[in-house]
């Protein structure tokens, strides 16, 4: 499972570092807008955790559909569409229940936003890569994987061994 957040990070930061130097200023504005509805939600009280999910993959998009490179495109949508990743996101999203994870998230998009504005392709990818929700904390990852493999019968594979997860 770690693996496949990696994967998405190495990914993500490397359309990054392509937005940054070959997006189109239309794109930098959607991005924009983009973050700023992921900023209000962030701060609001009362945000629906999926709409603030759904909102932050929004982004991701943006990120991904105009980063000028439509293989990398590809292989994103791919990882989200028919891969495990889109396994986790369906059976158990990032935790986006409390205003100050939704706020930090917010934070750490605005500060991408920031770098991609600027065309610091070099800081945006490393940004990308290592923020919280480009892969997941991993403590998060350990809890996805016990709460996937709880529902697949409770054995969990990692590091090459398995290991019993208690349910």
């Amino acid at each position: 499972v770690v693996d496949i957040f990696n994967t998405r990070a190495v990914l993500l930061g490397l359309a990054a570092r392509y937005f940054a130097t070959m997006a189109p200023p239309a794109a930098h504005a959607r991005l924009a807008e983009a973050l700023e509805i992921l900023r209000a939600l962030g701060e609001a009280e009362d945000c629906d955790p999926i709409e603030f999910a759904f909102e932050n993959g929004r982004a991701v998009r943006i990120i991904s559909l105009n980063c000028g490179s439509e293989s990398l495109h590809q292989l994103l949508s791919t990882q989200v569409e028919a891969s495990a990743w889109g396994t986790l996101w369906r059976r158990a999203p990032p935790d986006f229940r409390t205003r100050q994870r939704r706020a930090e998230t917010a934070a750490d998009y605005l500060e991408l936003g920031r770098l991609l504005a600027a065309g610091d392709a070099d800081r945006a990818e490393s940004f990308l890569r290592t923020a919280s929700d480009a892969g997941a904390p991993a403590a998060e990852v350990s809890d996805l994987s016990a709460k996937i493999m709880c529902k697949a019968g409770g054995q969990e594979t990692g590091r090459g061994k398995s290991t019993l997860v208690q349910c």
